[in-house]
């Protein structure tokens, strides 16, 4: 007759489970930061933690999605995005509504067009400076 297994071997397995499930958990708050705060409030990602994510991204336009969404939020990031997307102007345009100064680092193209440079001007007046010489001296 067998003996019954010993309540360590049916726990060790399960518990098994539940470590690399804790570790799996720990990795993605790891790479990701945990989304709440302990009071409960959304957690923020910090300057860094954006940089990193958007300098990281290839120009390819599977990206995309990814690109607008940080720039919808943090346009300021333009500067760190991948070459294509600060030459597309759609990608800019989300940039500039939430960071006009984001013009600084548009393509040349982008800062010599007038409704481009219109937007940027209307979120922060700042952002005239980044505009073309043609487009500064405009008197119209």
């Amino acid at each position: 007759s067998r003996e019954a297994p010993h309540a360590s071997h049916i726990i060790a397995p399960a518990q098994r489970v539940v470590w690399a499930v804790q570790l799996a958990v720990e990795a993605m708050d790891d790479a990701f930061g945990p989304k709440l705060n302990r009071d409960g409030t959304e957690k923020q990602p910090t300057r860094e933690n954006i940089i990193e994510k958007i300098s990281g991204m290839r120009n390819d336009p599977r990206d995309r999605p990814s690109i607008i969404g940080i720039l919808q939020i943090f346009g300021w990031a333009l500067r760190y995005a991948p070459i294509m997307f600060r030459c597309d102007r759609d990608c800019v345009e989300f940039a500039l509504k939430s960071h006009g100064r984001a013009l600084e680092y548009a393509h040349p193209d982008l800062r010599d067009n007038a409704e481009v440079v219109k937007l940027a001007c209307e979120h922060d007046g700042m952002a005239l400076p980044w505009a073309s010489e043609r487009l500064r001296g405009d008197k119209g």
